[in-house]
């Protein structure tokens, strides 16, 4: 199934609005509908609690991308753990625990740094809350709603 969305792009004193299009399958689809902010925080929390640490140069550091079709997204809450890690002077090797995973995302408002891609192309990336990468998701798989306009500032 071919679907589409727009991108409004501010870069460098242009700011355009194009549409792009992204080819999912029945499979992908249904689990674009499927995705519920809490669903969004599962996944973050289960990729990120534990297994990653906030050393930006390290392996550790990122959450695996979500990937439907050609279209890559990248969601991360690594930053937002080392900004109060160093805030409270705490080393930033260690992995991160439950509870400084939930101080940073625990619910629909909180804020993520996102980089999305599409065909091996990055297209936007910046930060979104957990809620709008939800919507952007939810509309990718139902057509018949209004279009979704993704922000770009690369």
């Amino acid at each position: 199934m071919e679907t589409s969305f727009m991108l409004h792009v501010c870069d460098f004193g242009e700011d355009y609005v194009c549409s792009q299009v992204l080819e999912i399958n029945e499979q992908e689809a249904a689990q674009l509908r499927a995705i519920t902010p809490e669903a969004i925080i599962a996944y973050l929390r289960d990729h990120c609690v534990g297994k990653c640490n906030t050393v930006p140069a390290q392996e550790l550091y990122f959450i695996p991308v979500m990937q439907f079709g050609t279209l890559k997204a990248s969601l991360q809450v690594n930053y937002y753990v080392w900004r109060d890690r160093s805030n409270q002077r705490k080393s930033q090797e260690p992995l991160i625990e439950p509870e400084e995973f939930a101080a940073v995302c625990s619910g629909p408002d909180s804020v993520l740094d996102v980089a999305f891609s599409l065909d091996g192309h990055r297209i936007s990336c910046g930060q979104m809350k957990v809620r709008e990468v939800c919507e952007f998701f939810n509309s990718l798989a139902d057509q018949e709603g209004l279009c979704y306009t993704l922000e770009s500032r690369p």
